[in-house]
């Protein structure tokens, strides 16, 4: 074999060599550029060290952005945020923790963020529903699309990313009413608090406007406590007496039960069956006849159907 056919030979091989090598990195690229935000992060962790991004992002506190304003999360939170893994070859490296962040957003960012849907409210009159209030859609923290770009922005050195929402829809409307068929009064109830005082009359509207309009489901277990909520100053009531036992003593919400009243009233005459129920132990003129009312007291005595 001549000497200018072994250069030939060889100059082929390097030229096949270099080309299958471009060919790769070509691969490697698009194989890259088309990688979900999840997928990126786990191929950059494959090629390369991000650590000192990991530190850089995460040593002095991160910073959340959502419409409502910036959430600020201190550095001895989100220093926990990175974990350490060993390559291939040895080295320790840092990448951020989804576990861990995922964490600390469903303990501490979900329930402040997020707004429950609100079911549309309606009114009953002459055989016809009637729409009082549209429902209005909710929201709440897409927790792994959040951890996505929060670990986007650890590898890239930032210490800010935006919290990602799902809509939340409301599960009662008028179209869902109108499939349910709802055409007959089955019950009313009715109570008479005349001569209440003007604490005790706040705190039965304030009550009434929780329930007004409120879809009972087919086959659903009805708990007033439940709808109710919290009891006290920051939901609105006035302090009023309430039985206790056989005292009489001030307690915000003094006055509710003539609304629980009402509606066992109300489910009693619908035939509908009553789960748990209790009477007063004072005789009182606004629950006339006596025997037929519904004692509640949040976390207690509740009224069930």
């Amino acid at each position: 074999m001549t000497k200018v056919h072994l250069e030939k030979i060889i100059t082929t091989v390097i030229i096949l060599v270099l080309g299958s090598s471009v060919f790769y990195f070509w691969q490697l690229n698009k194989r890259l550029e088309n990688s979900s935000a999840q997928s990126l992060a786990t191929s950059r962790i494959s090629f390369f060290d991000f650590s000192q991004n990991v530190r850089t992002a995460l040593e002095n506190g991160f910073v959340l952005l959502d419409e409502q304003g910036v959430t600020k999360v201190n550095s001895s939170e989100s220093e926990q945020w990175y974990t350490e893994f060993k390559r291939s070859f040895g080295r320790t490296q840092l990448k951020p923790d989804k576990n861990k962040i995922s964490e600390y957003l469903k303990n501490n960012i979900a329930d402040k963020k997020e707004k429950k849907a609100t079911n549309a409210k309606f009114s009953f009159l002459d055989g016809e529903i009637y729409e009082i209030a549209p429902g209005k859609d909710g929201r709440e923290v897409d927790i792994e699309l959040t951890v996505n770009d929060i670990s986007e922005a650890v590898f890239s050195g930032n210490n800010i990313a935006n919290i990602v929402f799902k809509k939340v829809e409301p599960t009662i409307t008028k179209h869902k009413l109108d499939l349910l068929g709802i055409k007959t009064m089955l019950g009313k109830g009715e109570s008479d608090f005349k001569g209440s005082s003007a604490a005790r009359i706040h705190n039965i509207k304030t009550a009434v406007a929780i329930y007004d309009g409120l879809l009972i489901e087919p086959g659903q277990e009805f708990s007033f406590n439940e709808i109710l909520g919290e009891v006290d100053a920051g939901t609105g009531y006035k302090a009023e007496l309430v039985i206790k036992g056989d005292k009489l003593i001030p307690e915000y919400g003094g006055g509710v039960c003539q609304v629980s009243t009402t509606m066992f009233r109300s489910a009693i005459n619908a035939g509908l069956p009553i789960i748990e129920r209790k009477s007063h132990s004072l005789s009182v003129r606004y629950y006339t006849p006596q025997g037929f009312d519904a004692t509640i007291y949040p976390g207690v005595v509740d009224l069930k159907f």
